[in-house]
């Protein structure tokens, strides 16, 4: 039988702060909240990309830091969507088909920290 001599006293404010700070570290895990890379912008640059019906093209993202430096993502990281599949399709590496002449637009987000980027690809007649 364990018996305590005192009872301990801790103030309400500060037990609130501790359960605060443990539910915060709870969702947030260890690894630095939920941007672990530090990505503070996802683009693809100033060019519009083309590709020709029928041919392909392969898109790369460029993830950014608070401080304008480039940051090294796996290609896992990233999932890609056809905002405009009519006019273009994409695969999960992000390899762009042509389907008909047109501006497409394709989405990519960054999965650590829910940035995403839209570009416009231009799909040209065969």
């Amino acid at each position: 039988m364990l018996s305590l001599a005192r009872k301990a006293t801790v103030p309400i404010g500060a037990l609130c702060i501790l359960v605060a700070l443990l539910g915060a570290l709870a969702l947030n895990g260890c690894g630095g909240g939920s941007n672990p890379l530090g990505i503070g912008t996802l683009t693809f640059g100033s060019t519009t990309p083309t590709v020709a019906v029928g041919q392909e093209i392969t898109l790369t993202p460029i993830a950014i830091n608070s401080s304008g430096g480039i940051i090294t993502v796996p290609s896992t990281n990233y999932s890609w969507v056809a905002l405009t599949p009519l006019l273009a399709t994409v695969s999960s590496a992000g390899v762009v088909t042509g389907v008909a002449p047109g501006q497409a637009q394709i989405e990519v987000t960054e999965s650590s920290s829910g940035r995403t980027a839209t570009v416009t690809v231009t799909v040209t007649a065969a």
